[in-house]
């Protein structure tokens, strides 16, 4: 009898550590779970051809015309720095992660030949979990193809109210951008990314460019720091 208790007690030391490192999981994901349906409730549907909806807020704003978070291209935390120097996967001249074939700006020669963000890299899908995350550069077209654009203002921030088909609508704060330390053009322009890279250009990323005369989509280097809507399907 005595062995058999022996044996017992080894084998529940043996597996407690593993009950308790799936007990950690289960609690990781059931927290991811419980965040994303809370986060739900700002899904807006604009009536999109696609089914899209769009938050009705910046990643990290507490309300429709906050600025939120802004993130560097491929890095899902905020910093005081935002360049070259402090960017997590190049430093301008070589990258290692995010370079199309063909490129030169791979380490040793490296390519992936991922042009869009992974789910690790999104600061929405990290933030928000569920289905949530950056929209590509796509669908930040069919916003702006399938939508009524007016410039104005939500309790003093200059923006655009974005009307979707449905007539539902969003509000895109012109949040500015961080070059270095420094917030540029805040209540002036907006600069918003997308999950795209530019892939003739591994240094940069697609943005969405929003100002009171026009709009556009351009190419921008990777480590600016700019803000995200995030979307979910």
């Amino acid at each position: 009898m005595k062995v058999r208790i022996l044996t017992w007690a080894v084998v529940a030391a043996l597996f407690t550590p593993l009950l308790t490192a799936c007990s950690d999981d289960d609690d990781d994901n059931e927290s991811e779970t419980n965040s994303a349906v809370a986060y739900d409730s700002h899904a807006v549907d604009l009536g999109l051809p696609s089914g899209l909806k769009w938050s009705d807020q910046n990643l990290g704003a507490n309300a429709p015309e906050g600025y939120g978070n802004y993130y560097a291209w491929g890095e899902t935390e905020i910093k005081e720095d935002y360049s070259w120097d402090t960017h997590k996967y190049g430093d301008g001249t070589v990258f290692t992660k995010y370079v199309p074939k063909g490129s030169e700006l791979g380490k040793n020669g490296f390519s992936d030949d991922k042009t869009v963000l992974d789910r690790l890299d999104d600061a929405a899908s990290v933030a928000l979990g569920g289905n949530w995350r950056t929209p590509t550069i796509e669908e930040w077209q069919e916003l702006e193809s399938n939508s009524t654009w007016t410039w104005t203002a939500v309790n003093g921030i200059n923006g655009f109210r974005v009307e979707g088909p449905n007539g539902n609508s969003i509000f895109l704060p012109a949040a500015g951008f961080y070059r270095f330390g420094i917030l540029s053009y805040a209540n002036s322009y907006g600069n918003y990314w997308s999950a795209s890279l530019i892939p003739s250009d591994a240094d940069s990323a697609n943005e969405y460019y929003l100002s009171p005369g026009s709009r556009s989509i351009n190419s921008r280097f990777r480590y600016y720091g700019r803000s995200i809507r995030p979307v979910r399907n």
